[in-house]
């Protein structure tokens, strides 16, 4: 692992300590990867558990692709989604702690919580500034945001609660820039393979064309539909839609 450069603050606060990095290195397999900035703070809690209580890491620019055969990523897309899948769903915790999980059908995503409540992590984000869909198909035209960025929280008696935030672009003929083309909001809480997994969707002003291509969950007439603005919520019992 490398590091480009870092800077500390100390503060006499709830967050007392507060790391920056950037330009990490990190060889994994036979690739190199490059995390442009990664804050890490240090609380109160940190004192009793030796780690951080905050990590966001920022600046990035991710590649997804999308198939027949499903979806593909970039290197370091795939080692973000597992660094976030190991956050929800590590197997660190007792074995008592096992068995109450397992009662309320709450086993990966309780074990996970309870992995990062131990080490005193109490929030993980990753923020990008370009998150990019692209089709292998070329003549079909990629999905790209902006300002994209999922954060998590753990709780072991709530679950797993957080966000995700995007604003769509659009590449207009004529115009210097990318055009902003709506923002999305996801907030989620509880367990995703539990009992209750809430989440709350709105969207604002977001241009609906291109979308059905990509997922395969939705009705070709959604490209047509222009611009939609609207909020839904959905309760998920054991990944099975609720409510």
């Amino acid at each position: 692992m490398s590091v480009g450069g870092a800077s500390l603050r100390f503060q006499s606060s709830l967050i007392p300590i507060f790391f920056r990095v950037s330009d990490v290195g990190m060889s994994l397999a036979d690739t190199d990867l490059i995390i442009p900035q990664a804050d890490i703070m240090f609380g109160l809690n940190s004192l009793i558990s030796g780690g951080p209580t905050e990590i966001a890491i920022n600046g990035l620019e991710l590649d997804i692709g999308r198939s027949e055969d499903g979806w593909s990523a970039s290197p370091l897309a795939v080692f973000l989604f597992d660094v976030m899948q190991n956050a929800s769903s590590s197997k660190d915790t007792s074995a008592s702690n096992d068995a109450n999980a397992l009662k309320s059908g709450n086993a990966g995503a309780m074990t996970g919580a309870q992995s990062m409540m131990q080490v005193g992590l109490e929030r993980l984000t990753v923020r990008a500034n370009r998150l990019s869909l692209v089709h292998q198909n070329a003549n079909i035209a990629p999905l790209v945001f902006k300002d994209a960025a999922i954060s998590l929280t753990v709780d072991p008696e709530t679950g797993i609660g957080g966000y995700v935030t995007a604003n769509r672009t659009l590449t207009e003929v004529g115009m210097p820039v990318d055009q902003v083309a709506g923002n999305i909001k996801i907030d989620f809480v509880g367990w995703p393979v539990g009992e209750e997994f809430l989440v709350d969707m709105t969207v604002n002003n977001v241009a609906t064309s291109g979308l059905a291509t990509y997922f395969d969950g939705l009705p070709m007439q959604v490209d047509g539909m222009g611009i939609v603005t609207g909020a839904a919520s959905v309760a998920l019992n054991n990944a099975e839609i609720a409510r």
